[in-house]
């Protein structure tokens, strides 16, 4: 059961991606907010590394600062996202889900370049 967060988050997405099959093109304006959501996780989760391994270090003030100014201004778009007040082009989906796996695959060396540059 040690696993038990990886199981939901296979189970969740097969089920995202089972719908989204099954859905017309059309009527698919809620996985703009998945792919949305999945950039900001990614985002957050790379974040809160780089809290961790430098929460000693004199400048975590000024970093927390950032990281909050950041994922506020992102938060606007998600926001009229969600409330679609703006509607998202395909390539726009495409470009989300992009990033995040940018942010989410290559994690470690986001973190080194970030650290390097910031925290020495």
């Amino acid at each position: 059961m040690k696993n038990i967060k990886e199981i939901c988050i296979v189970v969740f997405l097969g089920v995202i991606i089972f719908v989204r099959f099954q859905v017309p093109d059309n009527k698919v304006q809620w996985i703009s907010i998945v792919n949305f959501a999945g950039l900001l996780i990614a985002l957050i989760d790379l974040f809160y590394t780089i809290y961790h391994n430098n929460k000693n270090n004199d400048k975590i003030k000024s970093y927390i600062f950032i990281v909050i100014v950041i994922l506020a201004i992102i938060m606007i778009p998600f926001a009229l996202i969600c409330t679609q007040y703006v509607s998202v082009s395909p390539k726009i989906n495409d470009f989300f889900t992009l990033l995040a796996l940018l942010f989410t695959l290559s994690k470690q060396l986001w973190i080194d370049i970030i650290e390097q540059f910031y925290f020495l």
